[in-house]
């Protein structure tokens, strides 16, 4: 299996750009359902940059949030200042907004974690109970796997964003960017800072080599 077949396979097809520029449109103007829908059908591709781009520490909570509610919430706050122009925009727009989510859910856990350290600490000082209010405050756990989680084009697409985290920096971009992002070369070019576009197009295919070869090692073993 090469990267570029599997692209195809393991990176859905995009939506239909007009009906996402509408509905970024009908949201500036009031319509919340429209809305929450365009940020569900980027849903898919905004979880796997965001993954690929935090790393590993971060992926247990990533998929732990509900991320499509979360970003709704946040992107319909910036939705006025928003231009749509392209899927590269509004998805890069996306992301950028569930990374910030993201961020801040894991500056709340650290906190939490923190606090219950510190209550544990109290707790073996005889300064509190057991039972003090700070075991209310964990965090829920994690759902368990659902169906499509352990069904094997979910395994496999989660080895192939494992490929791509495991790419050099300069070939793991110009994949985001081109693959996942939905850029055209022009816009690839200038993201990477390369004004040469047959440049940046002989970089991506040397990252789609390097990315086969890491896929069909995973998938080997």
């Amino acid at each position: 299996m090469t990267a570029a077949s599997s692209d195809s396979q393991l990176l859905d097809p995009p939506p239909e750009l007009a009906e996402s520029v509408d509905l970024v449109r009908r949201g500036q103007h009031g319509d919340s359902a429209a809305l929450g829908e365009l940020v569900e059908r980027y849903q898919d591709r905004v979880r796997r940059i965001v993954s690929i781009r935090m790393g590993l520490q971060f992926r247990g909570l990533l998929d732990s949030l509900d991320l499509t509610q979360e970003t709704w919430m946040a992107a319909l706050r910036g939705l006025p200042d928003f231009e749509p122009r392209d899927h590269g925009s509004i998805i890069r727009w996306l992301a950028r907004i569930a990374e910030n989510q993201v961020l801040d859910a894991a500056k709340r856990e650290h906190a939490a974690r923190r606090d219950r350290r510190r209550e544990r600490a109290g707790a073996e000082l005889g300064a509190t109970s057991g039972d003090g209010p700070g075991a209310a405050a964990a965090l829920p756990a994690s759902p368990g796997p659902t169906p499509s989680e352990v069904a094997s084009r979910h395994e496999l697409r989660e080895a192939y964003d494992a490929c791509v985290a495991e790419l050099p920096d300069s070939f793991r971009d110009v994949v985001l960017l081109r693959d996942y992002s939905l850029l055209d070369w022009p816009a690839v070019s200038e993201q990477l800072g390369r004004p040469n576009v047959h440049a940046t197009q002989e970089l991506y295919r040397r990252a789609l080599f390097r990315l086969s070869e890491l896929l069909r090692r995973r998938v080997a073993g």
